[in-house]
């Protein structure tokens, strides 16, 4: 019965055991289950909100930033007026300052002039009265008919120099609307290179946060194939140890039926020795032979079962384990495409950051570019300025040299009208002039020396103009730039030579109305002061 008891305990046991293995493994099952559920990845929520959330961020940042640059571009555009103002200030104080020695000197230089005429005037004026000849007069109206004729040909000229300068304005503003347009143009460049930028940046943090998502499932899953691998080895431990008790259950059986043969050969022995004695006794022993007979029986049915059971477990249990097996090598396959995918996602990654350091390069060669247009800008506004307030100084100048020449144009048509009344006088006192005739043979050896000088003068005086003509157009070359300015600019030069050369052409005689004229030509001539005043200060 101890035995019985020991065998049901037994039974009992490895049913306990065989439902635990049960349960583990539906545990594991349901395990499994959910790790397949995972596998298949549900729309990420949280990614698209953040995704939403950085979209309507970036529209609005662009907006911001947009803002701030143009507050920092007008920051910067008012500092530059301020600068350009003080600059100007500064300018106008030394042009004003200059311009106001020039006029003093060309004050100075006028009165003394007009003195100079005024004397010569007087001078001419007495020898008309005392003189009285007719040679003097006709020479008078020739030079007064060749000042017109000169003047005429300066103010055509004048006009031409007028229009030449329109035309150069025009190409000036023309300049500087395409200059404009090309800063313009250039900003267009530089926002959009901006957003680009700021695309590129929002592409690049959601590929970072992909990147980082996908290395935590990574990371996931490694540790998920591990903990699947070390309860692969857990449940093979397991049953391993359940093999070592089928094998002890197999010895106990063993040893068991070794004691049944014994006894039935002891019972036997006992049953020879005892045979004609306990003849009584053997209906009882037979009655217990039959009884273990069952009971082995039914142990055997029993152990048969249990091996069939077992054989039946071990067989889903490698089921299991191949289902097992086959899931880690879905999981490997998937983490092996997930690490592909991690290193093309890197390679984009990298691909992406150098577009975007060319992106930055091309974008700080465009700022020094746009940098460099804006210094240049600046210099030719500058320059404008300073050539606008030299210009308005020259021509309040020349507006005051015009009145002062006018007024003397008008005493000299005065002193002509004067000269036509004293005309009859002299006519009438021609009988006197054949008795002055010696006198007048000395003066006209005296005045012919005088003309000598005067046209070594008018020489020297053509020669400096055309020595500073001269430079003004190598000046005003070196200036200009060399597609057009430059062939107007020389063509205006050779002009302003043949001028001159013509000027001292036509003033061989050498008189004293021909410096005259040439003066009131060069005071008539604003470029050609312009020029020269300029060729001065420098």
């Amino acid at each position: 019965m101890e035995e019985f008891t020991s065998k049901k305990d037994l039974e009992s046991q490895y049913e306990a055991r065989l439902n635990e293995w049960r349960h583990a493994l539906d545990s594991k099952q349901r395990e499994l289950d959910n790790i397949s559920q995972k596998m298949v990845l549900p729309i990420d929520t949280d990614i698209l909100r953040m995704r939403v959330t950085k979209d309507i961020e970036a529209r609005f940042r662009v907006e911001l930033e947009t803002k701030t640059l143009e507050l920092e571009k007008m920051t910067d555009a008012f500092y530059e007026c301020k600068r350009q103002l003080d600059i100007v200030r500064t300018t106008m104080e030394n042009h004003k300052y200059e311009s106001e020695k020039i006029i003093e000197e060309l004050r100075e230089k006028h009165k003394n002039e007009i003195q100079q005429l005024f004397d010569e005037n007087h001078g001419l004026q007495l020898r008309i009265e005392e003189q009285r000849d007719r040679e003097i007069v006709r020479q008078v109206r020739r030079d007064l008919e060749e000042f017109k004729k000169r003047y005429s040909d300066s103010s055509i000229e004048v006009n031409e120099l007028r229009k030449e300068r329109d035309a150069l304005k025009l190409e000036k503003n023309d300049m500087i609307i395409k200059q404009a347009k090309e800063i313009e143009d250039e900003r267009n460049l530089r926002r959009s290179l901006n957003t680009e930028l700021d695309k590129l940046k929002f592409r690049t943090k959601c590929l970072e946060d992909d990147l980082q998502k996908a290395q935590l499932k990574a990371e996931k899953r490694t540790q998920e194939s591990n903990a699947i691998s070390t309860e692969k080895t857990s449940l093979l431990s397991l049953l391993k140890e359940k093999e070592i008790l089928l094998d002890s259950f197999k010895r106990q059986l063993t040893e068991l039926r070794e004691e049944l043969h014994q006894r039935e050969d002891a019972l036997d022995k006992a049953m020879r020795r005892q045979m004609e004695e306990d003849r009584e006794k053997g209906a009882l022993e037979r009655k217990e032979k039959s009884k273990l007979q069952r009971e082995f029986e039914i142990i055997e049915r029993n152990y048969s079962e249990l091996e069939q059971q077992r054989k039946r477990e071990i067989m889903v249990q490698n089921e299991e384990y191949e289902n097992i097996q086959k899931k880690y090598r879905l999981i490997s396959e998937e983490r092996n495409i997930y690490l592909q995918k991690l290193n093309g996602m890197q390679k984009e990654m990298d691909d992406v950051r150098v577009r975007l350091e060319q992106k930055v390069d091309e974008f700080e060669l465009l700022e020094r570019e746009y940098k460099k247009l804006q210094d240049k800008h600046r210099d030719t506004l500058n320059n404008e300025y300073n050539l606008q307030t030299t210009k308005e100084h020259l021509e309040a100048s020349m507006r005051v040299m015009q009145e002062d020449m006018q007024r003397i144009n008008n005493e000299f048509e005065q002193n002509v009208f004067k000269w036509k009344r004293e005309r009859q006088e002299l006519i009438q006192r021609v009988g006197d002039l054949g008795n002055a005739l010696q006198k007048t043979n000395h003066e006209f050896h005296d005045t012919k020396s005088k003309c000598k000088t005067y046209k070594e003068k008018l020489r020297l005086a053509n020669s400096t103009i055309k020595t500073l003509t001269g430079k003004v157009v190598q000046y005003e070359l070196d200036r200009a730039p060399a597609s057009g300015g430059g062939d107007e600019i020389r063509v205006g030069g050779l002009n302003l030579e043949h001028a001159a050369g013509r000027d001292s052409n036509q003033s061989n005689r050498g008189s004293d109305v021909d410096i005259k004229e040439a003066i009131h030509k060069v005071m008539q001539d604003e470029q050609l002061q312009s020029q020269v005043k300029r060729l001065l200060n420098q």
